[in-house]
């Protein structure tokens, strides 16, 4: 797996002069691939939708899986289940094209049982794609953990090798593993934001100067404070990302419906988080939303009824910023009678990019 800054070794001292070289020859070589990336004359090419998913797949351990528990009507075990959750995240949107960005929430990791290890199974399904996570555990990952997991599309995405990685919903977001905002004190209580700036590629692997950064976390289930603060601190993430001029993509497993104050947050709008009125330093678009306008609520894209998994009411997102305009969002509806590939319902939306400078302006 690809690892953030915070989380690789620290270099020993008398190291420290060859660390300060290869880093500087890093950034050395990002600099002259950006250089290249738009020679004089290159056209880029029209640029092609931005298909996104993103789907909380539900742990191997949980629900159904924790602790050896029973099977119950809509949760099956993850050996049932994974032929769907591939399904979805490999097949669709129906044949009109590979996703370009997933966000997986719960994504398990396992030390002992690689059939149960989800991140090793879904990398290896999902050939065509890079994948980045972190162990939402961070160092104290003994056997198992969750994690936010992106994939992106190698044929078409380039990940910054140095605009990339991890950090957790905390009073410390740069200690992996920290979680002083939840009162579970479980290890699957702890939740994380994986996140990485990807440069879009054309012919001869050229970038084409459109950039996109990805967003991919699981907000806290029982805590309505613990994800108000999540909320306010992934927004200033994302509002001091290195990149400003670089659109923007938030995927997750928000925990919260469409009137709350993070989903309401995200999108810029004033509300009340600890007692204080706050609005966000910038606005996403709910992509959801934006297809079908006063019905952010409901749950079912299409007008057949289908027995939902355990999660009916929409908590999962996908969000964007003005450098997209939405074109397309629908619920996934993927099952074989009983058998769902998870809890939740995968999401995904159609996005195009938006002005000059998101459609081969250069970096």
């Amino acid at each position: 797996m690809i690892q953030s800054a915070q989380n690789l070794r620290r270099v020993r001292p008398r190291a420290a002069r060859a660390a300060g070289f290869i880093r500087r020859a890093r950034l050395a070589i990002v600099f002259a691939g950006a250089l290249c990336a738009a020679p004089p004359g290159f056209s880029a090419p029209e640029p092609a939708p931005v298909r996104v998913l993103t789907f909380n797949v539900l742990g191997s351990y949980l629900g159904a899986d924790k602790a050896g528990g029973e099977e119950t009507a809509r949760v099956k075990r993850w050996e049932k289940r994974r032929p769907l959750v591939i399904e979805v995240m490999r097949e669709h949107p129906d044949g009109s094209g590979p996703y370009d960005f997933i966000g997986t929430q719960e994504t398990g990791i396992d030390t002992r049982d690689a059939s149960r290890d989800q991140t090793r199974v879904l990398a290896k399904a999902m050939a065509g794609h890079g994948s980045l996570f972190a162990p939402c555990t961070g160092p104290r990952l003994r056997r198992y953990s969750l994690s936010n997991m992106i994939f992106w599309r190698k044929d078409r995405w380039e990940i910054d090798p140095g605009d990339h990685g991890t950090f957790w919903l905390s009073g410390t977001p740069d200690e992996p593993g920290s979680d002083d905002w939840s009162d579970e004190g479980r290890p699957e209580s702890r939740r994380c934001v994986t996140h990485g700036l990807f440069h879009e590629t054309g012919p001869a692997g050229r970038r084409t100067g459109r950039r996109v950064y990805f967003y991919n976390t699981h907000l806290f289930v029982h805590s309505q404070a613990a994800r108000d603060k999540a909320a306010v601190l992934i927004m200033e993430r994302i509002a001091n990302r290195r990149d400003r001029t670089a659109a923007v993509i938030l995927t997750g497993d928000m925990n919260s419906r469409q009137w709350s104050a993070p989903v309401l947050y995200f999108q810029g709008r004033e509300v009340s988080i600890a007692g204080k009125k706050r609005a966000a330093p910038l606005a996403l678009r709910d992509t959801y939303a934006a297809i079908y306008p006063g019905q952010a609520h409901v749950t079912v894209a299409s007008q057949k009824e289908v027995e939902p998994p355990l999660v009916g009411t929409k908590i999962d997102y996908i969000f964007a910023s003005d450098g997209f305009k939405t074109t397309g969002a629908r619920r996934i509806e993927t099952h074989r009678g009983d058998l769902w590939p998870s809890d939740h319902y995968p999401f995904e939306a159609v996005l195009e990019f938006a002005g000059e400078k998101f459609a081969g302006g250069g970096n």
